[in-house]
């Protein structure tokens, strides 16, 4: 091949003489660490991979739209985003936004439920994990939901002790596009104390008892507010 790297391939054969034949259709990698580096010529397909853990991904996949048009928005090619949650912090930002407001970004629209209350959402593409479990596919690549629910839950019951755990598992292995999303974001909410409060009502099927009293702002002398009790 002229072309035959790990980062890029190209569909030829190269002659004694130097010349090249065959197709000549490539696909190359970039590491792109900076939006800068994906700037460049025309392509067909434009593919960003583990879109979850990418910083910089909504800036790549607005200024990736130039390489997939030409002069007068004529589009040529595809742009791809995929990949899990799992990541935390502005990691996840860009392909929540994305995922979310698919009209936004000029993204194919999925209908699905797969929604913590099974209502109706149009999103971009979400595969849940129970789609997918290997050892309980049949010779066909189908996959029994339910059975893999269940064993996706044992899973999850097995780490039913380590709330901050079960989240980063859960945000792994999702079964809603909230549990893949769930480590999105720096707050100042509890996490810990969330986390096992969310094991509680998923994993035990508990509720907190409710408890009638006042919410107080605690202000500085600057009234500023500073907490709530």
């Amino acid at each position: 091949m002229f072309k035959n790297t790990d980062m890029h391939k190209r569909a030829s054969k190269k002659l004694k003489d130097g010349s090249e034949t065959g197709h000549k259709s490539e696909i190359e990698g970039i590491v792109a660490d900076d939006p800068k580096k994906i700037r460049g010529d025309r392509t067909e397909r434009l593919f960003f991979e583990e879109a979850g853990s990418d910083k910089v991904l909504k800036k790549k996949y607005l200024q990736g739209e130039a390489l997939i048009t030409v002069l007068g928005g004529l589009r040529i090619g595809t742009r791809i985003v995929w990949g899990t949650g799992g990541d935390s912090g502005p990691s996840l930002k860009g392909i929540r936004d994305i995922i979310l407001n698919p009209d936004s970004y000029n993204i194919l629209k999925y209908k699905h439920n797969y929604t913590p209350d099974g209502k109706y959402v149009l999103t971009g593409m979400f595969v849940p994990a129970f789609k997918s479990v290997l050892h309980l596919a049949d010779s066909r690549g189908y996959c029994d939901e339910k059975k893999a629910r269940e064993w996706y839950e044992k899973e999850r019951l097995l780490k039913a002790d380590d709330p901050a755990g079960l989240l980063i598992y859960k945000a792994e292995y999702c079964f809603t596009i909230e549990e893949a999303l769930a480590q999105e974001g720096d707050n100042f909410f509890p996490r810990e104390e969330l986390a096992e409060q969310l094991a509680a009502i998923d994993i035990y099927k508990t509720t907190p008892k409710p408890e009638r009293g006042y919410l107080v702002w605690e202000r500085d002398d600057n009234d500023r507010i500073i907490g709530v009790k």
